[in-house]
């Protein structure tokens, strides 16, 4: 049609190379966003992991202090138990007091974990 060969009749070398050019810079932006895509995704990847390792963190931190807590409370018990009879309950006493310093430093320990 008259149309057709009119538009044919537009295309010139310059107007050929200029959409090679477009084309490649489309290319080009193409490549730079699939690039940034990938590094989202790695990077998700280093977070996702980074959560699982102080998810740990804190859920050890929670178990020790669970463990100190539980072996102060049998510590209490026998000096308690002993209070009630003539043993010297000094050196029970010194247990509980090291093992309440001891769940007082885990505690800290949880929290500085869960707030890294």
């Amino acid at each position: 049609t008259a149309n057709q060969i009119k538009e044919v009749e537009t295309v010139t070398p310059a107007k050929v190379d200029e959409a090679k050019q477009a084309a490649q810079t489309k290319s080009d932006e193409l490549a730079k966003a699939e690039d940034s895509v990938k590094s989202a995704e790695q990077s998700q990847a280093d977070t996702a992991k980074k959560v699982a390792d102080q998810t740990t963190v804190v859920n050890q931190a929670e178990a020790n202090a669970n463990k100190t807590a539980s072996a102060v409370a049998d510590a209490q018990k026998k000096v308690d138990d002993l209070s009630n009879s003539s043993t010297d309950t000094t050196k029970l006493q010194k247990d509980v007091d090291d093992l309440t310093k001891k769940v007082a430093d885990d505690q800290k320990s949880l929290d500085t974990a869960k707030q890294s």
